[in-house]
């Protein structure tokens, strides 16, 4: 399970992201005996024999290995999870991404795909997503993001004309490319920012692993509200309107144009 932290107000939410759209495939129509768990098969290739499948691996390489064995086809891709029940496991059927925005947004994309690919139904564990460090502020930056307000302010005659001529098209790609995630906050998890405050600072003296991880918790959060600010900024210049991305059982979180 792929868990993004972030800070809403004053609570810290822990957020399910996943592709929307991606079928689940039934076993009994499949000849299991061409495929191994935990992989990637784009026609006839498979990720887990190929070269992209280094030891310490970039889920950045997972993206290009789809993008470059779909070259001639940019169909379907079929990605398997971690066996389970007598080496059975589950099969899901995914579109071939977008095109490319960046690195980063690649690597995003490769993070959710390899979360599919290492799902275990007997034992789910989280994995903390962090949008910093992906990398997707190669593109989505504050820099980019005023020169497309500046645009959209001072060019409504030649809008797209002024936004390809100043390089910006891959931010309009960033609002097709979270159209492709769906998520929702974990119900149960969030956290008041004054009670982690609290459980931190008892934790200042010990210097331990777990305070190191506690304050990289807090950091990942803090990191993706920046990301979510520009994201919801660039969705309001692009819509007028402010976005509703993360789905709350209780509220929606919105966010308007000021992130």
């Amino acid at each position: 399970m792929l868990v993004l932290p972030i800070i809403n107000k004053d609570r810290i939410l822990n957020v399910e992201v996943r592709l929307k759209n991606i079928k689940k495939l039934d076993n009994q129509n499949i000849d299991t005996s061409k495929y191994t768990e935990s992989n990637i098969y784009v026609g006839l290739y498979d990720f887990n024999n190929s070269s992209y499948n280094e030891k310490n691996l970039d889920s950045y390489n997972i993206t290009l290995f789809i993008r470059n064995s779909g070259i001639l086809k940019k169909n379907k891709f079929i990605v398997t999870t971690k066996s389970y029940d007598k080496n059975i496991c589950d099969f899901y059927e995914i579109s071939y991404p977008n095109n490319k925005i960046s690195d980063g947004f690649d690597r995003l994309y490769g993070e959710v795909i390899n979360d599919i690919r290492n799902k275990n139904i007997n034992e789910e564990k989280g994995h903390y997503l962090d949008f910093k460090r992906m990398g997707i502020t190669d593109v989505l930056n504050i820099e980019n993001i005023n020169k497309l307000e500046e645009i959209s302010l001072n060019h409504n005659s030649n809008y797209s004309r002024a936004i390809k001529e100043a390089n910006l098209m891959p931010l309009l790609d960033i609002l097709k490319f979270i159209d492709m995630l769906e998520l929702n906050v974990i119900e149960g998890t969030s956290l008041k920012v004054s009670d982690y405050n609290r459980i931190a600072n008892k934790f200042i003296k010990l210097n331990t692993k777990d305070t190191k991880s506690i304050y990289s918790y807090y950091n990942i959060a803090s990191n993706n509200k920046e990301i979510y600010s520009l994201i919801s900024r660039l969705y309001y210049i692009i819509n007028n309107r402010s976005m509703e991305w993360i789905n709350n059982p209780k509220t929606k979180i919105k966010e308007n144009k000021n992130g």
